[in-house]
């Protein structure tokens, strides 16, 4: 279904959100309700994004989960915009049950949940994308089955930015900070306080960043679309010059000057360091090396 509302918005383009939602109920045989449930959620959840004249469009994330069906997309867009995403995948690099899941996200990152229902449901929305599975091959989320990773899981846990939460003093499983997209509105670094704090970014910060200074990778000018044609157009991450965590607070970000484009390779050498690396000191790692080699 959620194909299909994205295909319905790419070829309407001039859908509002109680068209929409009246689209998704012929279409569904559900209740006005139900639909309209719906697309506050795909909105929520940045699937979609409603412009100032209240027309919906798809964020361009979405465009290329039309074009290359990898599901890892929305899971992705769902886990900036949504707590405890990737955070129950991290939860389950050793299978866990219903319960066990519902223990981790009240003791370890203080949810106030008193039943299992918000991780059941986040559960079945991993399941659907083919990011999770029950150990005994069932199609259905109980509460004593063990749930575990499936391969795409796995490879999308470790694109994520996931702040661990501090326990037992070991932050080594801390992951790779990739970029995220999430809030509309035009601050950075918002926290979210659960045991830890999650620093939101920012997509119209990172558009503006891009028009500004293009797909090219600002260490290596590395271009994917150049590499690998049709399938790397507009893709590059985008970098925060001074991270996120090191400030702490809530500030008003300039696109041009405060964000640059940067390769998966170069992003993640950046951040090996325990100090993260500058663009410049970047850089001088590559001086006298063949980067055609």
């Amino acid at each position: 279904m959620l194909m299909k509302t994205c295909i319905k918005l790419n070829e309407s383009q001039q859908l509002s959100s109680n068209e929409l939602a009246d689209w998704m109920k012929d279409g569904s045989q559900r209740n006005s309700q139900f639909t309209s449930d719906c697309v506050k959620f795909l909105l929520r959840a940045g699937l979609i994004e409603q412009e100032d004249n209240g027309i919906l469009q798809l964020p361009e994330l979405m465009y290329r989960w039309i074009e290359t069906k990898d599901n890892s997309i929305p899971i992705a867009l769902i886990h900036s915009h949504i707590k405890f995403i990737g955070e129950l995948l991290a939860e389950m690099e050793e299978p866990k049950t219903v319960k066990e899941l519902l223990d981790a996200a009240v003791n370890n990152y203080s949810f106030g949940w008193e039943q299992d229902l918000q991780v059941k449901r986040r559960c079945r929305w991993l399941m659907s994308a083919g990011m999770i599975k029950t150990e005994n091959g069932s199609k259905r989320v109980g509460e004593r089955t063990p749930l575990s990773l499936t391969p795409s899981g796995s490879d999308l846990l470790h694109q994520l930015e996931i702040y661990m939460p501090v326990y037992g003093g070991d932050t080594s499983r801390s992951l790779l900070p990739e970029e995220v997209e999430a809030s509309k509105q035009y601050k950075e670094g918002a926290t979210r306080t659960v045991t830890i704090n999650a620093y939101e970014r920012n997509m119209d910060a990172r558009k503006k960043c891009i028009k500004h200074h293009g797909y090219k990778c600002a260490v290596c000018s590395f271009d994917f679309e150049s590499m690998y044609g049709p399938i790397g157009k507009n893709y590059i991450h985008v970098h925060h010059l001074v991270p996120l965590a090191e400030i702490r607070t809530e500030y008003e970000i300039d696109p041009i000057n405060d964000l640059v484009p940067i390769c998966p390779n170069c992003h993640a050498m950046i951040h090996k360091t325990r100090d993260t690396l500058t663009i410049g000191q970047l850089k001088q790692c590559l001086t006298g090396k063949d980067r055609n080699s």
